[in-house]
């Protein structure tokens, strides 16, 4: 029998854990969205951002629905560091038991895309179960690359659908409320910025506030290029506000 080795539990990990053991205890059910893989064929380079750019798409949308909590981008990201693990390719059964157990969370979904022919692509979602680190469920769709985050909120609705999530009046509007980019040129702009994003914290992280500054500011120019290609979108405006004040404080 395998057995994994003991988990120890930095200072920033374990808060992340005990938040969410908390969020347990108060009947949410907490996942973590892993960086989407890109299977695509034809644009692959190009396409590269949108792992990124669709894990953060799909993590806030889940996150309008009171009965899950969502694992912070930034919090996963540092957990995945500092196990040496970047990408949802490095994921196995048994590496999933890890990850989600150190993060508190009880699910895992572990996404990918590929670009078709015809203007189209196909997204799917891999449902983990953390206690045991086998797939539950896989549910996929397919659509116009300029409808990626109507096939986000479909994925959404088809996770709610499967742990028997009743939304209520108030995550309707919020859904109804929180609107994504409606063109690829816009979510691809959206997807660059988290890239930058990422970029600038793991500088700041390691002390280097002038190359933080660099990647944020870049951060910036993305996300506002999003919204205007995109003037509806929620998510792109809410993170200028957020790195506009992270690029104040540094």
């Amino acid at each position: 029998m395998r057995f994994l080795k003991p988990l120890i539990l930095s200072p920033i990990i374990a808060l992340i854990f005990f938040a969410n053991v908390m969020a347990q205890d108060s009947g949410q059910r907490t996942i973590a969205v892993l960086d989407f893989d890109n299977n695509s064929i034809a644009d692959k380079e190009q396409l590269e951002p949108l792992s990124k750019g669709l894990a953060d798409m799909l993590s806030t949308e889940i996150s309008q629905i009171e009965s899950f909590k969502i694992v912070e981008r930034k919090k996963l990201k540092d957990l995945l560091s500092e196990i040496s693990l970047g990408q949802s390719g490095a994921i196995d059964g048994a590496t999933a038991q890890q990850v989600g157990r150190l993060l508190g969370a009880q699910t895992l979904l572990l996404g990918g895309f590929v670009n078709m022919f015809g203007g189209k692509m196909r997204m799917d979602v891999r449902i983990v179960e953390v206690e045991t680190g086998l797939t539950l469920k896989a549910e996929e769709e397919t659509g116009k690359v300029d409808d990626l985050f109507d096939m986000v909120k479909k994925l959404t609705q088809k996770i709610s659908k499967y742990f028997n999530v009743q939304l209520s009046k108030a995550d309707k509007q919020r859904l109804q409320q929180h609107k994504g980019g409606d063109n690829l040129e816009a979510n691809l702009y959206f997807s660059k910025g988290i890239e930058f994003e990422d970029a600038g914290r793991a500088a700041q992280k390691a002390g280097d506030n002038v190359e933080a500054r660099e990647h944020y500011t870049r951060a910036l120019e993305m996300f506002q290029q999003a919204v205007k290609k995109s003037k509806e979108f929620k998510g792109a405006k809410d993170k200028i506000s957020e790195i506009q004040s992270v690029i104040s404080g540094l």
